[in-house]
């Protein structure tokens, strides 16, 4: 349209000045960007909604359907090279309990080291539900890279020498990363992560092993995340949160849904760094996740249920509504 005519159009009869157009175009504007701001905030963290001041959400979206659905469940573990400083058990001691783990049947995909993987590549061939392998460099993992970005990291003082090593909690910490590149390689509706070695734990392996054979096949509802805990939740205590471990979570296991879990996994990568830059100090996966429960909690509110290091990690009690 050409100008005079433009300015016929919005002069003749509104009388409207120029300015009073740009200033309304501005406003206009201004409102579309913040749309799309919010937009964009909500579809990151569905859970957390948006915030008022310290965690005070105005609007929150509408909680997925709870309907079990016909599902599959793949469980993830790692076999990783942990080098001569772990000395805790023998890498011959932690594939005999994965492989008690493997005779329950259940379908796992693992994760091994390149120093690992010829042997579970013949290990596979006598669990065929071992339905996935792939050779892993830590340093590959989003979480082990952000870690060492940090070249003066401290280790808590109170830990286990032969155990808590710098390789040792980079593992641990490195758990929703290996979950997350399971995802890429599998078309189940939930996944859950699994310890290597948890058989170790169990004191009745025959009843432990018949519950997982039980979770595998039961029907899950579609959303879900969900841990074993040992301690009751309460507020959190830096100056121990990064001296000794803390056992608000089990570590061993922990399952949820495709985009629970793809949910959980961007919170810890946006967070780690700023955990390890306000701390300064690695510490165990449980402590990183008790401080993203107090911190965080729109964002990291998961189904818990009572546990020990024990057959209970794997009891999860039908009162849980996951099922």
């Amino acid at each position: 349209m050409p100008y005079s005519k433009y300015k016929e159009k919005y002069t003749h009869k509104r009388r409207v000045s120029s300015p009073m157009v740009m200033i309304r175009v501005w406003m206009v504007s201004m409102a579309m960007i913040a749309g799309v701001i919010l937009i964009a905030f909500i579809t990151k963290y569905p859970n957390e909604a948006f915030y008022l001041g310290d965690e005070g959400r105005i609007r929150q979206a509408t909680p997925p359907s709870r309907a079990p659905v016909h599902t599959k469940l793949v469980f993830v573990t790692a076999w990783i090279d942990l080098g001569p400083e772990h000395t805790e058990k023998t890498p011959a001691s932690r594939l005999e309990h994965f492989q008690r783990l493997a005779t329950s049947g259940i379908s796992l995909f693992v994760f091994a080291s390149p120093t690992y993987i010829a042997i579970m590549e013949e290990v596979r061939t006598q669990f065929p539900n071992i339905v996935g392998l792939q050779s892993v460099e830590m340093e590959d993992l989003q979480s082990v890279q952000t870690i060492r970005s940090f070249t003066d990291l401290r280790l808590p003082t109170v830990l286990t020498k032969i155990k808590d090593t710098h390789g040792y909690l980079e593992l641990m910490l490195a758990k929703i990363d290996f979950v997350y590149q399971a995802l890429a390689y599998t078309d189940a509706t939930h996944l859950a992560w699994i310890d290597f070695s948890i058989a170790h734990v169990f004191d009745d392996s025959v009843n432990a092993l018949e519950a997982l054979q039980d979770l595998q096949q039961r029907d899950l509802v579609p959303s879900l995340l969900t841990f074993p805990v040992i301690w009751d939740r309460s507020g959190i205590n830096m100056e121990e949160l990064i001296q000794r471990v803390n056992w608000r979570f089990a570590g061993s296991l922990f399952m949820g849904d495709r985009r629970s879990l793809e949910q959980w996994y961007n919170l810890c990568s946006d967070t780690l760094k700023l955990f390890l830059s306000q701390t300064q100090t690695l510490v165990w996966e449980v402590n990183f996740w008790a401080w993203l429960e107090n911190v965080y909690p729109n964002s990291f509110h998961p189904q818990v249920y009572t546990s020990d290091h024990d057959n209970s990690l794997v009891a999860i009690p039908p009162t849980l509504d996951l099922f």
